[in-house]
């Protein structure tokens, strides 16, 4: 089984982004945001993963892919069929190209309450198609809502990036200068044991705060 993931953010995050998604997947880049993979992930617990499927065809346009999707004889009751342009811009339409999928699924679609949803994503180079990995709200945007913060607090999605980079969970993470904790909020999410420190006295109450 393999999976296309694509990434979020913008250019200035773009390699931390991908140094991400490669560690947490093993995969390798195929777009200008996209990772594929053969191991699955949720994109939920990334920073920067917006989204990804489990792949069943893929082509070089949306012609091929109906193709080889119509071979698989795909049966869905209650779908819906969505698509991503890469980049946003991409002069692909999306009502053409979900009608285009639909009608070689066999099955009736239900657009407002799917069952199960597939997504198309577009290139200038090429198209994926598959079956939409489940969507939640991504952990950093619940963990950014912390109590207590301050205007030059580190980004809540970059620290959940570095952290995947390293975490696994059952490791010891030291900031020595943890401002409001936010690092260290992301590592102790991942199942790290965490300590940090601030020449300031405040932060460390902040950050005591926030941790709890």
């Amino acid at each position: 089984m393999s999976y296309v993931y694509v990434l979020a953010g913008d250019e200035r995050e773009r390699e931390l982004a991908f140094a991400e998604a490669l560690a947490l997947t093993g995969g390798r880049r195929c777009g200008a945001r996209l990772v594929e993979a053969d191991r699955r992930i949720d994109p939920g617990r990334t920073g920067y993963v917006g989204c990804g499927i489990e792949l069943l065809a893929s082509g070089k346009d949306l012609d091929e892919v109906c193709r080889k999707t119509a071979e698989m004889k795909i049966a869905s009751d209650g779908f819906a069929v969505e698509l991503v342009r890469v980049p946003r811009g991409l002069k692909v339409r999306r009502h053409e190209t979900a009608s285009a999928l639909g009608w070689v699924i066999q099955g009736r679609p239900n657009l407002d309450h799917p069952k199960e949803r597939f997504l198309a994503i577009a290139t200038p180079e090429a198209m994926w198609f598959g079956r939409r990995l489940d969507a939640t709200e991504p952990d950093w945007r619940h963990l950014v809502r912390k109590p207590h913060g301050f205007s030059s607090a580190f980004p809540s999605q970059a620290a959940r990036a570095i952290c995947n980079l390293a975490i696994r969970g059952g490791e010891r993470v030291v900031d020595p200068c943890c401002g409001s904790g936010t690092l260290l909020i992301h590592a102790a999410a991942l199942g790290a044991h965490v300590t940090g420190f601030d020449i300031n006295k405040k932060m460390v109450g902040t950050t005591n705060l926030n941790l709890k």
